[in-house]
């Protein structure tokens, strides 16, 4: 009777456990704060690693990590999150204001940032910043063989 008791206990655990993982895995708008969060507060501390890896799989085959970690040089001072819309499924428009400091001055900005759902999380799609005004830092297509 122990055992038959101990293997519901078990069975019941793991189905809990399992609903619980699943319910996470879900694009919702409070897991996309928590992202975004996290991703403003590594640039805040100057980890732009976490950053990295946040980023859209698109824009992750166009530039490799240690290349992105090189070239991010912002000094973000402090962010605060002021919209979030759920533009379709998978997608969201997240709109962000920021205080960056550039030689000793602060300066105050907004931006709007497009969130997709990849690979079961969320992802900043960076590929908008590729291009440039002075060039594009995507990567030339290999050369066919």
């Amino acid at each position: 009777m122990k055992v038959r008791w101990l293997a519901v206990s078990l069975a019941c655990l793991f189905f809990c456990s399992a609903c619980a993982h699943l319910s996470l895995k879900s694009p919702t708008e409070e897991s996309l704060r928590e992202t975004v969060d996290k991703v403003w507060t590594s640039k805040t501390q100057r980890k732009w690693g976490p950053v990295y890896d946040q980023a859209n799989e698109e824009y992750k085959a166009q530039v490799e990590r240690e290349d992105f970690i090189r070239r991010s040089n912002l000094r973000v001072v402090s962010y605060s999150i002021r919209e979030i819309r759920m533009t379709g499924p998978g997608k969201a428009a997240v709109t962000l204001g920021f205080t960056v400091n550039f030689t000793g001055t602060d300066f105050s900005g907004t931006a709007e940032e497009e969130w997709l759902w990849e690979k079961g999380e969320w992802r900043v799609n960076m590929m908008p910043q590729l291009n440039t005004p002075f060039g594009s830092f995507a990567k030339p297509p290999a050369p066919k063989k």
